[in-house]
């Protein structure tokens, strides 16, 4: 039994959207080779709702990755991934809770759309955000 699930690309004429820097377009399946790498990127929604949960996670992702860097630089910290004992700071999404907290690690472990910073940051980011625009960023849901 193949453990790996086929590939099943939409029929000719299927509507679907993208999420693009500047918005959110439709467009139709015509099986052409730009379909297939749009999809096989990963820049297929099958709904509109999808590609703009998609559109507006992409403008938040670059605010806060960005927050992070300026607030690293600002005070003089960088992951130090050679350094095991050196504490690296991330977010994650408590969903008991329903809110953001952070974490840290004496070692690199790699986590999805986190990037680790400093003690003095993990002070500071969580309040430059709300929970809503944090649950986005963490978990690619919203709030309802």
């Amino acid at each position: 039994m193949n453990k790996y699930k086929k590939i099943i690309y939409p029929k000719n004429g299927t509507k679907y959207w993208l999420a693009y820097d500047t918005g959110v377009v439709s467009s139709n399946w015509d099986d052409t080779t730009l379909d297939i790498n749009r999809f096989n990127a990963g820049n297929y929604f099958a709904t509109e709702q999808e590609a703009d949960l998609e559109f507006e996670w992409r403008l938040l992702n670059t605010r806060i990755l960005r927050s992070i860097a300026i607030l690293n630089k600002e005070y003089n910290w960088s992951s130090d991934l050679a350094d095991d004992g050196q504490a690296k700071y991330y977010l994650r999404w408590d969903r008991r809770h329903d809110k953001v907290i952070t974490s840290h690690d004496h070692f690199l472990q790699t986590r999805e759309n986190n990037i680790y910073f400093s003690y003095e940051v993990h002070l500071i980011l969580p309040s430059l955000y709300t929970l809503k625009e944090w649950k986005l960023w963490l978990t690619k849901e919203q709030t309802k």
